[in-house]
């Protein structure tokens, strides 16, 4: 049985795999903002295989005036069509026939099927939009494109991992511009366009923490940094010089604590651990106490030496004379000091907790549960605080026939 027929015939599995097609949907957001153009000058779209319209209804939000259809199969739509007043949904099989419009959307559909199939889809699509009346019409696909660029390494990884992932789940696989082109003249299409647009890293540059929002930052800070005259540098140095003086005061306060641990365990006499502690007081419990409370503290050690270490990297990579050293290069030591800098203090902020637990479980439990509302306020936003991103995934923007 097939990935796409236990779909079929699995109502609460397919309502899961829409819902996760739906989130995914945010991207277009980044799609809009970047490629108007190529929804410009449309009257109608069809969303092909377009699930519960998540898309669709953010292209028409976008674009009042455009006409959007959701097609995809009976059982997907079925419960739909008395939602919504802004779209049109419309039941069938891709494989055999496709409502015509001067454009059709297929987004992350290519990717779940093989070369065979995908051609069959492409010819279908390039029936309909010649069915449209006007004599023209195009075909905007959203799909993953792999690029064997040294300097997108990181991106081409989690590409060949999504590959990994297609090749087990369906029949399908990642591709890239030459497995590409060949699909389109296969179905009979003579040109082709690919745009970079901006995507999301999910696990690299969540865009919904202060840490995913300061990595965006920084990536766009390093990039303008590159470019302006090397003798202007200056500014730019002094941030990472108090980013690098910070992080060494910080690593010499934990080894600090380390020392003043190490101490308080050698000559704690248990008359002053039961004056003063209300948990349990047995050797064998203290030990994990004290040994807990030392492993947070000796982490937060490492992880500043790291990032002061990363900053200092830094530091020389921007201040080399005459030097061509590529963008991606300093990206990256800016994002891992920063990165280290933030698991630092989260080690602290653990390290109070357990620093808790030495005068009980109870203490311990209010101040977990108080902390984890506090960060998760402080840690976490809905909204960008600067448009900036980086380009994960490539749109074949126009196929024309």
């Amino acid at each position: 049985m097939s990935f796409w027929d236990y779909n079929d015939q699995n109502p609460e599995f397919n309502s899961l795999f829409n819902e996760a097609m739906a989130s995914d949907s945010g991207m277009m957001n980044f799609i809009i903002k970047d490629c108007k153009a190529v929804f410009e000058g449309l009257d109608t779209l069809v969303d092909v295989g377009g699930g519960t319209g998540t898309c669709a209804r953010i292209i028409s939000e976008e674009f009042p005036h455009l006409k959007c259809t959701v097609f995809d199969l009976p059982h997907v739509v079925a419960n739909l069509a008395a939602d919504s007043l802004k779209l049109n949904y419309v039941a069938g099989d891709m494989f055999e026939s496709i409502p015509s419009a001067d454009a059709l959307l297929l987004k992350l559909v290519l990717h779940g099927w093989s070369d065979e199939h995908c051609v069959k889809i492409l010819k279908k699509c390039r029936e309909a939009i010649s069915k449209n009346g006007k004599g023209e019409g195009k075909v905007i696909i959203i799909d993953v494109v792999i690029n064997e660029k040294k300097e997108e390494h990181e991106m081409t990884e989690a590409k060949l991992l999504f590959d990994m992932l297609m090749m087990v789940v369906t029949s399908g696989k990642e591709r890239d511009e030459k497995d590409f082109k060949k699909l389109f003249l296969e179905a009979g299409f003579n040109r082709y366009k690919i745009t970079p647009i901006y995507g999301l890293r999910y696990l690299n540059l969540p865009h919904t923490t202060v840490m995913g929002f300061e990595n965006n930052d920084k990536v766009a800070w390093v990039e303008r940094i590159m470019q302006i005259d090397r003798r202007d540098i200056g500014t730019a140095l002094s941030v990472i010089s108090s980013n690098i003086s910070a992080a060494t005061f910080l690593a010499s306060i934990s080894l600090t604590l380390c020392s003043l641990i190490g101490a308080w365990m050698a000559n704690s006499s248990n008359y002053f651990m039961q004056g003063l502690v209300y948990g349990d007081t047995r050797p064998s419990t203290m030990s994990i106490k004290y040994i807990s409370l030392l492993i947070c503290f000796l982490l937060a050690f490492s992880c500043f030496v790291q990032s002061a270490r990363n900053f200092v990297h830094a530091n020389y990579l921007l201040s080399t004379p005459d030097s061509n050293i590529p963008v991606r290069n300093v990206e990256l030591v800016i994002l891992r000091g920063g990165d280290f800098w933030s698991l630092g203090l989260r080690a602290l902020y653990f390290a109070l907790d357990i620093l808790l637990w030495f005068f009980g479980p109870i203490p311990m439990f209010v101040s977990s549960i108080v902390m984890v509302i506090i960060f998760h306020y402080l840690d976490t936003n809905t909204t960008l605080l600067h448009k900036h991103g980086s380009p994960q995934k490539q749109m074949v923007e126009t196929v024309a026939v």
